[in-house]
């Protein structure tokens, strides 16, 4: 005994004859998804890169000493939002941060052929935090003489 293929027709999915259907593959429009942008020095030291979590991670609040798994987690929370709002291509946490710090550990040539080197971008970063917080603590008159 033979076994025969289920023959699937057009009007099986309501489009009607056979000739129907060889017109669609005429018809049919490619769908292409947009490519991921790599990531990059640009993308990493942007407003709401890297200077972000310098600006707005200080303000987190923590339990302290006897919480440390509790303040871990809110941390952690915090660098996942950060990190998918930056970089909303890849779903998995661990591996946009390995190709993060893959990123910052090489030089990079920007489109106007500079180059980007991260030790200075983040040596940039950690200065203009320190100098925002020596200036925090002081009033305004003593800002001022300092400027001078």
């Amino acid at each position: 005994m033979a076994v025969t293929e289920p023959r699937v027709s057009g009007g099986d999915f309501g489009l009607g004859d056979e000739e129907d259907l060889s017109n669609l593959k005429e018809q049919a429009v490619v769908i292409s998804r947009a490519k991921k942008p790599q990531l990059t020095h640009q993308i990493l030291f942007q407003d709401n890169g890297l200077k972000k979590v310098v600006k707005d991670f200080p303000k987190l609040k923590f339990q302290g000493k006897g919480h440390e798994f509790e303040d871990l987690k809110v941390l952690m929370a915090a660098y996942k939002k950060w990190l998918k709002e930056l970089y909303p291509y890849k779903d998995d946490f661990e591996e946009v941060i390995w190709k993060a710090r893959e990123v910052l550990q090489k030089k990079e040539n920007t489109e106007t052929g500079e180059e980007s080197d991260p030790r200075h971008h983040l040596h940039m970063l950690r200065f203009q935090y320190k100098k925002n917080k020596a200036n925090a603590g002081r009033d305004s008159e003593t800002a001022k003489r300092v400027a001078e």
